[in-house]
């Protein structure tokens, strides 16, 4: 371009800025989303996946923050990641399903959050965990499932992280179970966490 009359030569654009038209008599700048990295340039480049510029003008486009990315080119700004995602790495494409036993409850995380002891989830990219059904447990943290309480054991609540052992003269005979058995006359357990009761032998009674 040339600024004034009587020139002998044209000057290059600035990094930035662009003459797209021949005769031009000054140089615009890149629109956001857009960069010119070289002098001299005749068209802007949009930013690739992953990177963004904000404002109009810009030389080389930044990469995406930590809980960001962006999946098309061309962009002023990047998109938070969505719920059940997150992204800790910078200059990104897309965002990461968060896996099993974890959730992400709201947008642009880092990192996504576990399930606490009693909870669990079996999906990938969920918002929240779900508790552990009555006759299960979980007793550890970031939990893909529940577990049914074993023979001679239950437990009638929700969200639990152990199950309850059967007190004496009482039976859990199968797992999963919310209550116990008492044992019927006749019968006893003089243990807990017992799956069967005892016959009482001869010359014995309950």
């Amino acid at each position: 371009y040339t600024d004034f009359t009587g020139a002998s030569s044209c000057n290059p654009c600035q990094p930035g800025k662009i003459s797209g038209a021949a005769s031009a008599s000054t140089c615009t700048n890149c629109t956001a989303g857009s960069v010119s990295p070289t002098s001299g340039q005749s068209s802007c480049s949009p930013c690739t996946y992953g990177t963004f510029m904000v404002h109009a003008g810009g030389v080389v486009c930044d990469p995406c923050p930590v809980g960001k990315a962006a999946n098309i080119t061309g962009l002023s700004v990047c998109y938070d990641c969505d719920l059940g995602k997150y992204q800790n790495v910078s200059g990104q494409s897309d965002c990461v399903s968060c896996t099993y036993g974890y959730y992400a409850s709201s947008v642009g995380l880092i990192q996504c959050d576990y399930c606490r002891a009693g909870y669990y989830q079996n999906l990938t990219a969920q918002t929240t965990c779900n508790r552990c059904w009555t006759g299960s447990s979980q007793p550890n943290t970031a939990a893909s499932f529940c577990t049914d309480c074993s023979t001679g054991y239950y437990q009638p609540s929700y969200n639990a992280t152990a199950c309850i052992a059967c007190a004496n003269g009482y039976i859990a005979s199968s797992t999963g179970l919310t209550t116990c058995t008492a044992c019927t006359s006749g019968f006893y357990a003089n243990t807990e966490g017992l799956s069967a009761c005892t016959p009482c032998w001869a010359g014995r009674f309950t």
